[in-house]
């Protein structure tokens, strides 16, 4: 593990994000490509990421039987989600969708990093009485 697998996932959920940004510039052929291009480089760095760290957060008993629910769940999101923004484009146009976008996987890089979410808990971890760190460090089941 050269980079890490949150570095990498935080780099492809960045390349989403700029892609998404392109695609919400236009709709030339060059906004098209370029941002479908930009969302699979980033889809794939982001996957890869996301299954290391799920990989390293269970057992080697859990990890076979996780993986393959992981598996399943990101089709079957990934076909609802297909459908759905055929919806959002035929029905509110393609820079919405784009932006749409744009917020879910911005939501996505905050849980991974420590954004509102890591505030939150430390937050809640120092009302409590309790390390302010704790449970900060821990790598998280799903970016």
């Amino acid at each position: 593990q050269r980079f890490g697998a949150q570095t990498i996932a935080v780099v492809g959920l960045a390349i989403i994000i700029l892609s998404a940004c392109v695609a919400a510039l236009g709709l030339s052929e060059a906004h098209f490509y370029g941002s479908l291009i930009g969302v699979g480089i980033g889809w794939n760095l982001s996957f890869i990421g996301a299954t290391a760290m799920l990989a390293a957060a269970v057992t080697e008993r859990e990890k076979a039987p996780l993986q393959g629910i992981n598996a399943t769940l990101v089709g079957l999101v990934s076909a609802v989600f297909a459908f759905a923004a055929g919806l959002v484009i035929s029905g509110l146009g393609w820079a919405l969708l784009a932006v749409i976008s744009i917020v879910i996987v911005v939501a996505a890089l905050d849980n991974l990093t420590k954004g509102s979410s890591g505030q939150a808990l430390q937050n809640a971890n120092l009302m409590l009485g309790i390390s302010e760190t704790e449970g900060l460090m821990m790598a998280p089941l799903f970016p």
